[in-house]
């Protein structure tokens, strides 16, 4: 992340053009044959969408709305709605449905390996109850986690990501934020209790970002988390870390450029006034977001766009 003048080049972004779909996009990943794909739909309409040669393609999958996809080494896992789980090798176009014993919705999936997955959800309808759910297969099947005593009402986890198996984080509604470690699963304090929606993280750092009325951005370590609001933005829903600095979107189609050693010190853009959700990047830097009209009545409208490299 470097160029010719003491200022970094800030990104320019564009609205990449996707087929008519009265669906929404809500998560995205890149694999390392360059495609692109994102999950999203309708309440009872899951949808594929994939990137190739610079054009989208649409696919129906499965019947409920699909929130998240997470591409790991050579397996890409989906979740969704009432415990909807799908999986397709990398190199492969056949989707399979996994047998999950809930029908909790399901917002997060992340895979260390081909048998080492995790995913995250809940029930978010009575936000007075702790009914989060932890998932974890093992490669042949899926076991529940039972969760430690909680200091507030949790009625869902959003999202998970993995540095390694004996160092998971994971984090949801009401500020909750869990840490899986050696000495197993714990929770860890937060001086806040708006929803906290992704996180993503590399070898040195873990990020987290949410809100639904102020922005926020949450550095995490396993035992201690740090808060950065964001009041020119409503609410943040998906981050992805690239070099040096943190890159998440959200609410009107807003997009944070934040260092990580700084976060305070970030850029804002506005691609597109349609709500955010899921951002991912290539090996090159490319970024590419997804989202759509998710917060106004149906029928939904997807979007998404794409930022140059440096």
């Amino acid at each position: 992340w470097s160029c010719d003048s003491e200022q970094p080049t800030l990104r320019s972004w564009q609205v990449d053009s996707l087929p008519p779909s009265q669906s929404a996009l809500m998560s995205i990943t890149a694999l390392p044959t360059n495609e692109i794909l994102a999950v999203g739909g309708s309440p009872n309409s899951g949808l594929i969408a994939t990137r190739t040669n610079e054009s989208w393609q649409l696919s129906p999958l499965g019947d409920q709305m699909l929130h998240w996809i997470h591409a790991g080494t050579s397996t890409v896992w989906a979740v969704g709605r009432k415990g909807r789980v799908y999986s397709r090798g990398v190199q492969t176009d056949e989707w399979i449905e996994s047998s999950i014993e809930t029908d909790a919705d399901l917002w997060g999936v992340f895979a260390l390996s081909d048998d080492d997955v995790w995913t995250v959800g809940g029930r978010t309808a009575r936000s007075d109850l702790n009914s989060a759910e932890i998932h974890r297969f093992d490669g042949s099947s899926w076991q529940r986690f039972e969760l430690p005593p909680l200091d507030r009402p949790c009625p869902a986890l959003f999202k998970v990501w993995a540095r390694a198996a004996d160092d998971v984080y994971f984090v949801g509604a009401n500020g909750t934020v869990l840490h899986f470690g050696q000495e197993g699963l714990s929770q860890l304090p937060t001086s806040f209790g708006e929803d906290i929606v992704s996180l993503w993280g590399d070898q040195n750092h873990v990020y987290a970002v949410g809100g639904r009325t102020r922005g926020m951005i949450v550095k995490l370590t396993n035992a201690t988390t740090e808060v950065t609001f964001l009041p020119q933005v409503s609410g943040l829903n998906g981050i992805w870390l690239y070099d040096s600095h943190g890159f998440a979107v959200g609410h009107r189609g807003f997009v944070v450029d934040f260092p990580l050693d700084a976060p305070s010190s970030h850029e804002i853009a506005q691609p597109t006034n349609v709500l955010l959700h899921g951002i991912t990047g290539t090996p090159d830097g490319t970024l590419f977001a997804v989202g759509g009209t998710i917060d106004l009545p149906l029928p939904w409208q997807p979007v998404a766009v794409m930022s140059n490299t440096f």
